[in-house]
């Protein structure tokens, strides 16, 4: 809770500050910005981020690869001490024989739970993936492989891990073996004493994730299974004498052992993790610790609760059959409902099973309940009766039985970032340019990803059929909710962006086949999530480094910054002329044009801006391929005209009849006499307002990101999206906009003193 009051604190005197105009002393968010580009955040292994590992003692245990990682990563002299088991290396910290254990993330874990002296530190050394070894050659291998990344998808791995690496003993029992074996018998071996994985509990049974798994996967293959404990040492030469099957135990997957060795699917995201002592020089760089008891896990617990989803989604209709107690918050989009659900603003969040995975899985103060709202079933949407819904179903049902959306959703909902490419080359476009809008925000189906670029499973499985129909793709990201009615209103051929399939919304378009079938679910915080022991200025660090920093987001800022200048400086020079030309026809003699020109001002003033942009986009220009830029340049210059016309007149009515008369008694002409003497009088009359109305307008072309323009608010929840962190990007927005419109009031106000002859420096010539 510090922390949030802390970054709520420096909100307010960010904004403060701007109010004041003291962009120089922007508190000291300079010194912390340097520190995030110098230094680093959690999870990176360059050597100032490690440095105060230097000098200190670890305890690894045997024959495991952790001696190699820390000689590629600590950055200097240490002390290494070996145990023959994790619970030894575990004492000798709780002991202070060493300042740190080396271990696997769940066995770290676990460690910390048993020790009330010891947490887990928030920096891991080494990423990597643990999987099962089969011997070279082994067909079992596949089998076991397709169902562990099944129990991936569903869920099942995430739930197993919880549960063992949890502190609630009671829950940690293993299924019998009650199913026929038909396919005979495998030896599987792992070390015994590796809690939680493979361990003996009580009364000498075989227990831990591993044993559970390896039960699930038998049960599921129709294998029977017998367990083999060996040293950690002794496995590898264990399968490569034939003596077993397979070998489990958190074994990383590595380059080298794959040269004698076949891997499974991996059973699960490893780390080369440290434990500390909590009230030792490294404790206060521990990570949070959860409970995995969520607050809303059923849906008797959802009644009378709110919950975050977002506009245009099924969700709310879908609650209401099964828990119609249950309220709705309604958001932009998912980062502004994990934001609402992380500060406490919602009790839960309802998404498909994708999102709620991904958000889970980054998010450890998070977890996915036991509610499953819906089955849910995603697909393309197309225009009614579009012959693109036949081409496109062929295609999915292709993949589906050659195996490439299981390829696709093991890919994008796995966790290795680099493999998250979408392929957008080799369109021919012989056979025509499918326009395709996609939302923005929803990952991992749809969203912006390095530098600015539209990716995700459904992106990538799009570009593939598109290839696969020798089809060139024209893509538009927009919001959620814009998605249908850009469809029916013939902006697009296609839509993409985790689409549930609904009866009513096949009232109004075509649907694909489901290229994606999961389930609405729930997200809930832990109980005790408010807990937070990142430090303030280490949190503002991270938060700096993950919005400008990573994949160079910084880019993406300039690029939607650009966009909104051009539509502010666009809009304010056409509207000014075309404002200039409403006064003169308001002024004129002829009543009929002066009455229609005051009732459009009228209209145009009484509506609100994004209907004005909403009518354009999808009414006027529906059916053309007009930019989104230029029909926001047209929307705020018509809405910037019939306000400066209103202030022309006034000013020009400020100006006595004795003005003109006089012009024209020396001989000027009527044009004349306007253009010289009353009109540069009316201007120092109406561009102080006019001033502030400019200013009012590039604040309001914020709200352009509703017809699919990327502008720097845009550009900022895409990033929040991403980042699911509001702090930077909604400040520096703020700021970005302060001192953009504090460049045009002076830039105005030099104009203004050039119109005003008062303010215009007087010298007198002397003879």
């Amino acid at each position: 809770m510090t922390n949030k009051i802390f970054k709520r604190l420096c909100a307010c005197l960010i904004l403060a500050t701007m109010m004041f105009g003291l962009t120089a002393e922007f508190i000291s968010a300079g010194s912390v910005a340097q520190a995030a580009v110098d230094g680093s955040t959690t999870g990176q292994t360059d050597a100032d981020d490690l440095s105060e590992f230097v000098g200190k003692t670890f305890a690894i245990c045997e024959g495991t690869s952790f001696e190699d990682t820390l000689k590629e990563e600590i950055p200097g002299e240490y002390k290494l001490l070996q145990f023959k088991t994790t619970t030894d290396a575990a004492e000798a910290v709780v002991s202070g024989k060493a300042d740190i254990a080396v271990m696997d993330y769940p066995v770290a874990k676990l460690a910390a739970g048993n020790h009330k002296e010891l947490g887990v530190y928030s920096k891991k050394l080494k990423p990597y993936e643990n999987g099962w070894a089969f011997r070279k050659g082994d067909k079992r291998r596949d089998e076991f492989s397709a169902v562990l990344e099944k129990f991936d998808k569903d869920g099942t791995l995430k739930r197993l891990m919880d549960k063992w690496t949890s502190g609630n003993a009671s829950d940690k029992t293993i299924p019998e073996q009650s199913w026929p074996g038909s396919k005979g018998e495998i030896v599987f071996t792992s070390s015994p004493d590796y809690e939680p994985v493979y361990y003996m509990g009580e009364g000498g049974q075989i227990l831990g994730y591993d044993v559970e798994l390896m039960l699930l996967a038998c049960k599921e293959l129709d294998y029977h299974v017998k367990f083999v404990g060996l040293n950690f040492d002794g496995m590898m030469p264990a399968l490569a004498s034939g003596k077993t099957d397979l070998l489990g135990g958190g074994l990383a997957i590595k380059e080298e052992r794959k040269k004698t060795m076949d891997f499974t699917y991996p059973e699960y995201q490893g780390a080369t993790t440290l434990v500390v002592r909590k009230d030792g020089p490294l404790g206060d760089g521990i990570e949070q610790e959860y409970s995995d008891e969520l607050i809303v896990n059923s849906l008797e617990e959802m009644k009378g609760k709110e919950y975050a989803t977002i506009k245009g989604s099924v969700v709310p209709e879908l609650v209401a059959e099964v828990v119609p107690e249950a309220q709705a918050a309604i958001f932009n989009s998912f980062a502004d409902c994990l934001a609402a659900l992380k500060s406490g603003r919602v009790d839960m969040m309802i998404a498909s099973k994708p999102i709620a995975l991904l958000f889970s899985n980054q998010n450890p103060e998070i977890g996915i309940s036991d509610v499953n709202i819906k089955d849910d079933r995603n697909a393309f949407g197309f225009a009614k009766n579009s012959p693109l819904t036949a081409k496109f179903d062929e295609v999915i049902e292709k993949y589906k039985k050659d195996g490439t959306l299981a390829k696709l959703e093991e890919i994008w909902m796995g966790t290795d970032e680099s493999k998250k490419v979408v392929d957008k080359s080799g369109l021919t476009g012989e056979n025509g340019t499918i326009r395709v809008w996609a939302d923005n925000t929803s990952i991992p189906m749809s969203y912006i990803g390095d530098g600015g670029e539209l990716i995700g499973y459904e992106v990538d499985l799009f570009y593939r059929i598109a290839r696969e129909l020798g089809m060139n793709v024209e893509e538009t990201t927009a919001d959620f909710d814009a998605l249908i009615s850009a469809l029916t209103a013939g902006k697009c051929d296609a839509i993409i962006g985790c689409l549930t399939i609904t009866d009513e919304r096949k009232q109004r378009i075509d649907f694909s086949i489901p290229e994606y079938e999961g389930a609405i679910t729930v997200l809930s915080k832990k109980k005790n999530a408010e807990i937070n022991n990142e430090g303030f200025f280490e949190s503002l660090k991270n938060s700096f480094y993950n919005t400008y920093i990573v994949e160079s987001r910084w880019k993406m800022i300039l690029q939607g910054l650009g966009v909104t200048i051009v539509i502010s400086v666009a809009s304010a020079i056409i509207g000014l002329i075309f404002g200039f030309c409403l006064c003169m026809i308001r002024r004129s003699k002829v009543k009929v044009a002066s009455k229609l020109v005051a009732i459009f001002v009228r209209i145009i003033q009484g509506t609100p801006i994004i209907v004005i942009l909403m009518i354009l986009y999808y009414i006027i220009f529906g059916s053309t391929d007009v930019s989104g830029v230029v029909i926001a340049v047209i929307g705020f210059s018509i809405n910037f005209a019939a306000y400066s016309s209103e202030m022309m007149r006034s000013g020009i009515n400020a100006v006595s009849d004795g003005q003109r008369e006089a012009a024209l008694a020396l001989g000027l002409t009527n044009r004349q006499s306007f253009f010289m003497v009353v009109f540069p009088q009316a201007a120092t009359h109406f561009i102080p307002v006019l001033k502030g109305e400019f200013i009012s307008m590039v604040k309001m072309t914020s709200v352009v990101g509703y017809i699919a323009v990327e502008d720097l608010t845009k550009i900022s929840d895409i990033i929040r999206s991403r980042t699911m962190d509001a702090f930077f990007p909604l400040i520096s927005t703020a700021v970005i906009y302060f001192i953009l419109a504090n460049v045009l009031i002076l830039a105005i106000s030099f104009f203004e003193k050039k119109v005003d002859a008062k303010k215009r420096p007087r010298v007198v010539k002397m003879k």
